[in-house]
């Protein structure tokens, strides 16, 4: 029998290939992919909180912030900020030649407004540059494999 796509297990994994997918479109230096990528694994690995809860022997009434706080764990806390649209996300290429960074995206989300990329989608790929996601000013990638480590340990 298929494993229920709706199990913490599943989803734990499923934030997982969510990660992996984030590092692919940087490496192609795919914005909209990587933009894409990167939101679905803040909501895909923010979300494991209620899951965990929801399938531990003794659930919480506990709301996804309070579950973010009380794991100790601070990536999380920024990821709520950013599932919540406290922060902002956007894809960002570097370095240049100079070594000035360059924003290649519009904002994704400010305040709870939500923004469409305008730019192309795959930036060109001309000398040492390479497109990284950002949450805030920390790199999403760091911020998801840190949160992620917290349901590493079930």
């Amino acid at each position: 029998m298929p494993e229920d796509p709706l199990s913490y297990s599943y989803l734990k994994d499923k934030a997982a290939r969510e990660i992996d997918k984030l590092e692919e479109a940087q490496k192609e230096l795919d914005k909209q992919k990587a933009t894409d990528a990167a939101l679905n694994a803040a909501f895909s690995v923010f979300h494991l909180l209620r899951w965990k809860d929801k399938e531990s022997p003794t659930p919480t009434q506990k709301g996804e912030r309070e579950l973010a706080k009380d794991s100790g764990n601070p990536h999380l806390g920024l990821l709520n900020d950013i599932v919540s649209h406290n922060k902002h996300a956007y894809a960002l290429v570097e370095p240049l030649s100079d070594g000035r960074s360059e924003v290649q995206a519009s904002t994704l989300s400010t305040g709870g407004i939500t923004r469409s990329l305008t730019n192309p989608s795959t930036v060109p790929i001309t000398g040492s540059k390479t497109l990284a996601v950002k949450f805030g000013n920390k790199k999403a990638v760091d911020v998801l494999k840190g949160a992620y480590k917290y349901f590493e340990e079930d």
